[in-house]
């Protein structure tokens, strides 16, 4: 589905994301909150925070703002692929971290 999709529309999982970003589909994420009852802590806004900055991530804080975004939908941009590997220099100082121990 992701990759028939023209806009994303989720919660601010990394899941989600990720895979968006993996495809190059703009994505419209909200962050689920606990101070709202809909999750454990409020992880889903320092994602978002963290992500929001990414090209194609369109990050809303309440559902007014859904609304704004989807009217430009056809405007919305992809950001950049991103590997579904991590960074070898990354997997290569893990190791030696894992090693070392």
């Amino acid at each position: 589905m992701f990759r028939s999709a023209d806009l994303i529309v989720a919660h601010a999982g990394m899941g989600s994301i990720l895979t968006a970003l993996k495809y190059r589909k703009p994505i419209l994420v909200m962050p689920r909150k606990a101070s709202l009852g809909e999750h454990r802590n409020e992880h889903q806004l320092a994602t978002a925070k963290w992500l929001g900055k990414k090209a194609g991530v369109f990050v809303v804080n309440d559902e007014a703002d859904i609304a704004a975004i989807l009217s430009s939908r056809s405007t919305l941009q992809a950001g950049d692929s991103i590997s579904e590997f991590a960074d070898i220099a990354f997997t290569n100082r893990l190791r030696s971290v894992v090693d070392a121990s």
